[in-house]
């Protein structure tokens, strides 16, 4: 399941939920995720021809709880 969260005063995207029935992730635009299970082992970042693990960018990106960001 998909959810798409949105601002609609700004028609500005929030963030995506991904869930299945073994985890969830969520992230934002600007990249940052937060989730549990098998949500984040299988969510991977592409950057042109180079793809991430979310391992790889948790130092950078990880975000628990995931907050707004500040406008």
């Amino acid at each position: 399941m998909t959810i798409k969260i949105w601002d609609v005063e700004k028609k500005e995207l929030l963030a995506t939920l991904l869930a299945s029935g073994d985890g969830w992730v969520i992230f934002t635009p600007e990249g940052y995720f937060d989730g549990e299970g098998e949500g984040l082992r299988l969510l991977r970042f592409n950057a042109g021809l180079v793809s991430y693990s979310t391992d790889e960018l948790k130092p950078l990106l990880h975000r628990r709880p995931l907050q707004p960001l500040s406008r």
